[in-house]
């Protein structure tokens, strides 16, 4: 009986350890399963890019007569984490000067002074790396604030210069000079904040203010150029 017993034992022994081992794997199989579907629903919500395109206008500093005109930007956004991700950023603002004219008095040699300044035009093309902070969420409302480098291609249109001196007893002189145009490159940086609300997973609209300071050639910041653009438009979203 005990030599009957034996075979028997170790047949239930064999057939537990059968039975656990293929337990075992099919609850890893199954673990493993709902891991790559929770991955895969994971990067499915996940932002991949942002991009952004809109209008408005720019207020400039210094505007000399200038006055504000229109203002475009087309932007991309990855975000590297909830909280943080980096922007590359184009945008395109120009103004525009009417002709006027001054008049003055020599006291000293009795002249009459009259300057005529013609219509001009200015425009500025940059494209900047912007470093981004705040909320990257799928929530209907988002909002970061931005500070970035870059460059900046600054254009100064022509414009017609009329310089007339005229005395009583002399006459006149009348002057008339044609001031070229010059376009320049150079170094910027820009703090800004960005506002938005998504109407869908995919679409939304936002608004964007910047502060940017632009160098009117390379690197030299002591005649400067700064504007602030204002815009709003459309957000299309990739995941």
């Amino acid at each position: 009986m005990e030599t009957l017993n034996k075979p028997i034992l170790v047949l239930f022994l064999v057939l537990q350890f059968y039975y656990t081992i293929h337990s075992q794997n099919i609850t890893q199989i199954d673990s493993y399963t709902s891991s790559i579907t929770d991955e895969k629903k994971m990067n499915k919500n996940k932002m991949r890019i942002v991009l952004s395109f809109g209008g408005g206008f720019a207020t400039i500093s210094n505007k000399n007569n200038f006055n504000n005109e229109s203002s475009f930007q087309l932007s991309a956004l990855l975000p590297l984490g909830k909280f943080m991700g980096l922007r590359l950023d184009m945008g395109y603002s120009n103004w525009f000067k009417d002709d006027y004219n001054t008049e003055g008095y020599d006291t000293i040699s009795g002249f009459e002074i009259y300057d005529s300044y013609g219509e001009q035009t200015k425009e500025s093309y940059n494209i900047k790396t912007d470093l981004v902070l705040g909320n990257f969420s799928t929530n209907k409302f988002w909002f970061y604030i931005s500070a970035g480098i870059g460059l900046n291609f600054l254009r100064d249109g022509g414009y017609v210069y009329e310089h007339i001196l005229w005395h009583w007893w002399i006459g006149g002189k009348d002057t008339i000079y044609s001031v070229p145009a010059t376009s320049n490159f150079g170094a910027l940086y820009s703090v800004g904040s960005t506002l938005g609300y998504r109407f869908t997973k995919k679409f939304g609209i936002y608004t964007d203010f910047q502060l940017i300071n632009a160098a009117r050639k390379g690197f030299d910041f002591s005649e400067s150029l700064g504007f602030m653009p204002i815009r709003a438009g459309f957000t299309y979203t990739i995941y």
